[in-house]
């Protein structure tokens, strides 16, 4: 690759010939198309060959002591030039010495004397051939290499993906055979534990580069409370540093915001790969993050006294499937992608990613976000005030995870209706389970529930279809959509068909009794301190807040599309959530738009009137966003 000059470089053209002006009269009429070398015989056309590697070769076939015929044999003869095209600048008129030429591997010919227009036409021809000849054999080394990255890449996720899964096999089955001691099941339970969580990960590296490839990948802006984020990030990696004898230290430059508006879960992934990266790359000694401001940016640095990086290896890290090289991959692991979605994802925060390192003494990644403030932000401009935002943050969160209620279930795996049910039971739900959308439908009919939890893909009926069923009943129970789709734009169309709210598969823990306490009747959930019920309902009010923008846009695209009968289920649903938040006016319009999409159905000519409610509900609903808190 080192050799290799793009399309955006002039192309060099080397002229041979033994007459001065034959020289000059075609520096003069290329020099503004390329860059000229010229040779006086053939012995320095070799030489000069040799030294510039020209792209076109001008060659006289009449000249002293070797020729351009006896030229143009040495020339191909040679591994690095037998490629390069050559044309012959001659006087000689006849058909013979042309198909001689030919033959020997000329390309074409130029008759002297020469004519400007013909020259300058003839090679502007040729240097396009070179030009796209050039692009095309770049491609292909480039494709190649691609080629050669991805084959490593899959030869070593084979070994990645089968590492844990024989783990994960072998230990079950030990514990199906009762060939373990107590003592020894709780350790092959973790086993299989912590190499679940690492196959977890690797799928999420190729399932985010794959949304990255298709430019799906999504970024949402939130307000994130910065002490709870590092305090988050250092719960995940400070056991994993304690179990190598490492030292991890966090390093906070003040002063710093307390709360900012980014994407927490895309920089928690940021900064949760550089770390563990530090980690496993250094055996003794420490790493360190050190988090400041620098102007406009949040600068996040990691630090550690690992291996090191080569220069030539800091040119390759960042690059899709590539790792230092085979060594690391062999020893360390891992899928070699965290490092270009990292930098990919800091680049769509408003940052980016940078190294510097030294073999044998220690890395240092630094990470850059964009800073945007949220409204009323705090600045925290010493270690005191930092921990009793901390703290302040923790006794808001200090709560039971007791939970009361009935909660009906539909998932068509049973296994996971199982681990769900244990995880509901375990709080105190009463828990009903079902396997598809009609058996849903049938036990929401039955009887009463305080919160549904479908699953999207069902045989018999699926989650969307079953929700649509319970709004025709009138069935107006929250219901949380249980999907591995978990990309932005699935997500808002779940919101849209009526869900109250999405888990992604797998199920985390922590997310899933998050959900539960926002959605379910509490008994002794109140803090001290905290009047709870408000903190839910302030909670969820955010939430239809962030919501209703895709709302309207989904009534709008309803109406665009003349499905009345959508757009009849979109205002109802938002009829009733905007007056249970306070949003009157946006809850009065909807019902104006509800009874003219009925009306509509019957006479077509009432669809201005129901454009003219659709603009009036987008124009109040921007008002009350204002107005309402």
């Amino acid at each position: 690759m080192e050799n290799l000059r793009f399309a955006e470089e002039k192309p060099r053209i080397l002229i041979v010939d033994d007459q001065k002006a034959n020289l000059k009269i075609l520096t003069e009429l290329l020099s503004d198309e390329a860059e000229i070398s010229l040779a006086k015989s053939g012995a320095q056309a070799i030489d000069k060959s040799l030294k510039l590697l020209p792209d076109l070769i001008l060659l006289d076939i009449v000249m002293p002591e070797m020729d351009g015929f006896e030229t143009l044999k040495r020339l191909r003869s040679i591994e690095s030039l037998k490629e390069v095209p050559i044309i012959f600048i001659t006087g000689l008129d006849t058909a013979d010495n042309e198909i001689y030429g030919l033959d020997l591997g000329a390309h074409d010919y130029i008759r002297k004397p020469f004519n400007p227009s013909v020259v300058k036409s003839r090679i502007a021809t040729h240097l396009k051939v070179i030009k796209q000849t050039k692009k095309l054999r770049d491609l292909s080394i480039r494709l190649k290499e691609a080629d050669e990255a991805k084959s490593r890449f899959l030869a070593n996720m084979s070994h990645e993906i089968r590492t844990p899964l024989t783990a994960i096999i072998g230990y079950a089955e030990l514990i199906q055979l009762g060939d373990l001691a107590e003592m020894q099941n709780d350790e092959a339970v973790n086993i299989i534990s912590n190499s679940g969580k690492h196959l977890l990960n690797l799928i999420n590296d190729i399932l985010d580069l794959s949304k990255i490839e298709a430019e799906k990948l999504q970024i949402e802006r939130l307000h994130v409370d910065l002490p709870n984020l590092i305090d988050g990030i250092q719960s995940i990696v400070r056991p994993k540093a304690e179990v190598k004898k490492l030292d991890f230290i966090v390093d906070l430059k003040f002063p710093i915001p307390a709360t900012i508006i980014t994407d927490p879960t895309r920089l928690k992934q940021i900064l949760i790969n550089l770390i563990n990266n530090a980690i496993k790359f250094t055996e003794t000694g420490s790493v360190k993050l050190e988090m400041s401001c620098i102007g406009n940016k949040l600068r996040f640095s990691v630090v550690d006294t690992g291996i090191g990086i080569s220069a030539e290896q800091q040119n390759k890290i960042f690059s899709a499937f590539e790792q230092a090289d085979v060594t690391v991959t062999r020893k360390f692991g891992g899928t070699g992608l965290g490092l270009n979605i990292s930098k990919y994802l800091a680049k769509k925060l408003g940052g980016d990613i940078t190294v510097t390192s030294m073999q044998g003494v220690g890395s240092n990644f630094t990470a850059e976000i964009a800073i945007e403030e949220a409204e009323g932000c705090v600045w925290m401009h010493s270690k005191e005030e930092y921990v009793e935002t901390l703290h302040n943050k923790r006794k808001r969160d200090e709560i039971t995870t007791k939970v009361s209620g009935k909660v009906l279930l539909a998932d068509d795996q049973n296994e996971l209706r199982m681990l769900i049910g244990m995880m509901l039971r375990k709080v105190g739900i009463e828990v009903t389970a079902v396997e598809n959308g009609k058996q849903l439908v049938e036990a929401a009919k039955s009887q009463s529930f305080d919160l549904i939890l479908s699953d999207i893909h069902m045989p018999v009926m699926g989650g969307e279809e079953a929700i649509l069923a319970l709004q025709q009943e009138g069935i107006d129970v929250p219901t949380i959509a249980l999907t591995a789709n978990a990309m932005k734009h699935e997500v808002e169309q779940y919101i849209n068909k009526g869900f109250s709210d999405h888990l992604s598969k797998p199920i985390q823990r922590e997310e899933f009794y998050r959900k539960l306490a926002v959605y379910l009747s509490k008994e002794g959930l109140q803090s001290p301190n905290v009047d709870l019920s408000s903190a839910v309902k302030m909670q969820l009010l955010e939430q239809f807040k962030q919501g209703l923008p895709n709302r309207l846009d989904a009534l709008e695209s309803a109406f665009l599309a003349q499905d009345w009968g959508a757009v009849k289920l979109l205002s109802h649903s938002l009829k009733g959530a905007s007056k249970s938040f306070g949003y009157i006016s946006v809850g009065d319009a909807a019902i104006d738009i509800e009874a003219l999409a009925t009306a509509v159905e019957f006479d077509n000519e009432r669809a201005n009137e129901l454009a003219s409610a659709i603009i009036k509900l987008k124009d109040i609903a921007a008002e009350e966003l204002v107005t309402v808190t």
